[in-house]
C-alpha cells in the first residue's frame, strides 16, 4: 500500500447505514480539509494524467466538481461541469442512469464541445459506473471521447460498465 493510499484511508470518515441500511457512505470531504492530502491527490491525478493528450476535464456533480476543479487548474485545462437538470442555461443534453440507491439524470451545455475533443473524468468514488457512464454518453453527445476515468475511491464490487476507456483509483475499498 503506497503512502498516498495510507494517508486517504486515514483522513476518510464512513457513515454506515447512509443513505440506506445496506450502504456505507465513504464521505471524501475530510480529504479536502487536509491540505496536504489534497494536493497530494490533485498532483496523483496530474502525474497519472501525463500519459493522456487531454483538453479539458469533466466531472459531475458534487463531489466530482470539488476533485475535477482542482485537476483542471493544476493542469491548465478548460473545466466541464456535468450537473443535474434545470441546473445548466442554454441548450443541453440529457443523459439518465441508475444509482446505488435510485435513478437520475445528469446534462451537459451542448456547447462545451468548444473546450475540446478528449476528455478525463475525474469523480470522486465509482460505485455503480452510472454516472461514469451516463458522463461517456454525454461527452459523445457533445462529439468528444472520454480517455480514462480517474477516481479517488473505487469500490472493489463495482459492476463491469460498457466503457472503452482505462479507469483509475487511487484507493479501492469493499462495498
Amino acid at each position: 500500500m503506497s503512502a498516498l493510499e495510507k494517508e486517504i484511508l486515514a483522513n476518510l470518515k464512513h457513515y454506515p447505514h447512509y443513505p440506506r441500511p445496506d450502504i456505507i457512505f465513504h464521505d471524501v470531504m475530510p480529504l479536502l480539509g487536509n491540505v496536504k492530502v489534497r494536493d497530494k491527490i490533485v498532483g496523483a491525478f496530474c502525474q497519472r494524467a501525463e500519459k493522456y493528450e487531454v483538453d479539458a476535464i469533466v466531472s459531475p456533480e458534487s463531489r466530482g466538481f470539488l476533485f475535477g476543479t482542482l485537476v483542471a487548474q493544476a493542469m491548465h485545462l478548460p473545466f466541464v461541469p456535468v450537473r443535474k437538470p434545470h441546473k445548466l442555461p442554454g441548450e443541453v443534453w440529457q443523459e439518465s442512469y441508475q444509482l446505488e440507491y435510485g435513478e437520475d439524470s445528469l446534462e451537459i451545455q451542448q456547447g462545451a464541445s468548444a473546450y475540446g475533443k478528449r476528455f478525463l473524468f475525474i469523480d470522486d468514488l465509482a460505485a455503480t459506473m452510472g454516472t461514469t457512464v451516463a458522463c461517456s454518453k454525454l461527452v459523445q453527445k457533445i462529439g468528444g471521447e472520454v480517455l480514462a476515468a480517474f477516481f479517488v475511491i473505487r469500490l472493489t464490487e463495482v459492476p463491469a460498465a460498457p466503457l472503452d476507456f482505462p479507469l483509475e483509483s487511487l484507493v479501492e475499498l469493499p462495498r
